[in-house]
């Protein structure tokens, strides 16, 4: 079996009913279908390799089929698409399609069939939002180079538009003609490239307070974030900005702008805050971070507790809270067991029908939640840890 260049469909002949079928060529494929009435017919974009073409069958209770088909040259001229260029002189000239940058196309294509005896050219269209041509009407001559490689040098002109997302691919459609009644359709995939702009990680230090490393009513403190460019081409200057509710939360000075930003680099900006001493404890507050890198921008949005009510035990003495602790077996400090830190606390060691308790009474202020971690090691279904 045998095909042409520029084909676009195959018919597969089987005497078993509901084979499917596959055709592949070059490790892709091109079409699939399933036998129905004899027969199959396989439809595919124009071939334009001569490589060959595999078919497989399989259907059930019947061995794989494996088969595969020739492709020939025609027996008349036919170009094919080979490989194109970028040409990016008036931009940042690395030869890619960035955005926000006016480019020019270089396009060859392969002559793969017989001769041609006339000049070629070609024009160019696209119907993608991310690209603008500068002439859609311009007629192109690709000039004849290698005895078989036709040139268009640096005639078509594009415009990638601000915006477009990273790793974006377009594809223009060029139509060539030789003028003696031979057309021919190729497609030139372009990958766009632009930045991607992430936070990446953000971190709280406390410059001016108790140390506790936890934001507190009363308190300095700094909240820094890193922006990372995760696209393909270099930022744009970068506009950061923090927004919260709470007018008992002031911003001290300028972050200031975030400085250009080539792929994979990275840059940290922070914000010192005053806390006022009236901010309520235990309050959650909610932190909005935008950081505008033109039309791409760096967004984070994060919670922040303050003047969290913890019992962490560091204190080793039981003074961070008025707590009682006069039980059978008191509790006490417990510096060989710690969640984090390196203290936690732990209870009396009892003997039957006695009772090690701490207590504290508390006015709570603001709604919220008691979260604590525990150990237990006691009698199997008789003693056990209440929390009440």
């Amino acid at each position: 079996e045998s095909s042409i260049i520029g084909e676009s469909s195959v018919t597969i002949y089987s005497n078993v009913e509901n084979t499917r079928i596959a055709l592949v060529q070059s490790g892709n494929i091109l079409a699939t279908g399933v036998i129905s009435g004899g027969q199959c017919v396989l439809d595919f974009d124009p071939l334009s390799s001569v490589d060959l073409m595999y078919v497989t069958g399989t259907a059930f209770n019947y061995a794989p089929y494996s088969g595969s088909i020739q492709v020939h040259p025609p027996n008349a001229p036919y170009l094919v698409y080979e490989q194109s260029e970028i040409i990016d002189q008036t931009g940042n000239n690395n030869a890619l399609a960035d955005y926000n940058e006016t480019a020019q196309l270089t396009v060859t294509a392969q002559n793969i069939g017989l001769p041609l005896t006339a000049e070629v050219t070609g024009t160019i269209s696209e119907n993608s939002p991310w690209v603008s041509l500068s002439n859609p009407d311009l007629i192109c001559n690709f000039d004849l180079q290698n005895t078989d490689q036709y040139v268009s040098t640096s005639c078509f002109e594009f415009t990638v538009l601000d915006g477009v997302p990273d790793q974006t691919q377009v594809v223009f459609q060029v139509t060539l003609d030789d003028g003696n009644g031979n057309t021919w359709f190729v497609n030139v995939p372009i990958i766009l490239h632009a930045p991607s702009m992430v936070v990446s990680s953000y971190q709280f230090l406390e410059l001016n307070g108790n140390n506790n490393g936890r934001p507190d009513p009363g308190e300095l403190v700094r909240i820094s974030l890193m922006n990372l460019n995760n696209g393909s081409s270099t930022s744009s200057i970068g506009l950061p900005n923090l927004t919260f509710a709470s007018p008992q939360i002031q911003q001290q000075g300028n972050a200031g702008n975030i400085a250009l930003l080539n792929p994979a680099e990275s840059e940290t900006v922070s914000f010192d805050l005053l806390i006022s001493p009236d901010f309520p404890r235990s309050q959650t507050e909610n932190f909005q971070y935008t950081a505008t890198f033109g039309a791409y921008p760096a967004t984070f949005n994060f919670d922040l507790l303050i003047g969290a009510i913890i019992e962490d035990a560091e204190s080793g003495d039981f003074t961070q809270f008025p707590w009682n602790n006069a039980s059978d077996s008191p509790w006490f400090n417990d510096n060989s067991t710690a969640f984090e830190g390196q203290n936690s606390l732990r209870s009396g060691t009892i003997n039957h029908n006695e009772m090690s308790e701490l207590m504290l009474n508390y006015v709570v202020s603001e709604p919220g939640e008691i979260r604590f971690y525990r150990k237990v090691s006691s009698e199997d279904g008789y003693d056990f840890l209440q929390f009440y």
